[in-house]
């Protein structure tokens, strides 16, 4: 079984952790590799326990239901993403430019097969998951703080002001689905460089004044903190709102 991330990009190799929130992490990384064989409709707890070596019972002191697992296991899988993330902005102070910033991001999330199936409305693999609001809660925290930090950027003149800032993040995630997507409608698919490099155009073409300045370090440290806020949200949500 080859599910998971490598130590340097794990969230929560670092934390100090429970029994009860490493086994949660343990029913997690075994939930991945199952919903990804058998996807959603025919991913059952009983397999799940079963690859983990546990008690079915032992699954429901974790989660009420399957959906519960798998919000946890996308709330998981989004903590790794920003981790991953934020790593490369500590590294490269240049992708905080916001054209770098979000093809950054779409690299990140281009390689894990869940994310992109969120994306892409994949029902073969998520099913009735889809249709369900799970996730709300994680995608307006998400929404929030790209509006917050696109707010950010305009104050120091990286982002144009031409249209009001809801109509840019709609944008952007319009943008980010149709690159998702764009492979269902085209013969010859692109690789993920050219993707990248399409992106940080459009993006830039888009929203970047031509007259940008370099990025100053209280916005740096600003996009820092907002990406360490993400990353903490969605580890709590993993580690600390299961049954206890």
């Amino acid at each position: 079984m080859k599910v998971g991330v490598s130590l340097i990009t794990n969230p929560f190799h670092k934390l100090v952790l429970t029994p009860y929130q490493q086994r949660t992490l343990d029913i997690l990384q075994v939930a991945e590799f199952i919903l990804l064989r058998y996807g959603y409709s025919k991913s059952t707890i009983d397999e799940i326990a079963s690859v983990a070596k546990l008690g079915k019972g032992t699954i429901y002191l974790h989660w009420k239901s399957k959906d519960e697992l798998f919000q946890a296991l996308f709330n998981k899988i989004s903590a790794e993403i920003i981790q991953q993330v934020l790593l490369e902005v500590q590294k490269n102070k240049s992708l905080v430019n916001f054209d770098k910033l979000v093809s950054t991001i779409y690299r990140m999330c281009y390689d894990r097969e869940l994310i992109v199936a969120l994306f892409t409305k994949d029902n073969k693999l998520l099913g009735r998951f889809l249709d369900k609001k799970n996730t709300s809660q994680s995608q307006e925290t998400k929404f929030k703080s790209l509006m917050d930090s696109i707010q950010m950027y305009r104050q120091y003149h990286l982002v144009k002001e031409d249209m009001p800032i809801e109509l840019q993040v709609h944008t952007i995630h319009m943008l980010l689905i149709s690159i998702f997507t764009y492979d269902n409608y085209i013969i010859k698919d692109l690789n993920i460089n050219k993707k990248v490099e399409i992106l940080e155009k459009v993006i830039r073409s888009t929203f970047v004044p031509e007259t940008c300045k370099e990025i100053e370090d209280p916005l740096y440290k600003y996009i820092l903190r907002s990406l360490e806020d993400l990353l903490h949200f969605h580890v709590d949500r993993v580690l600390n709102k299961t049954i206890k």
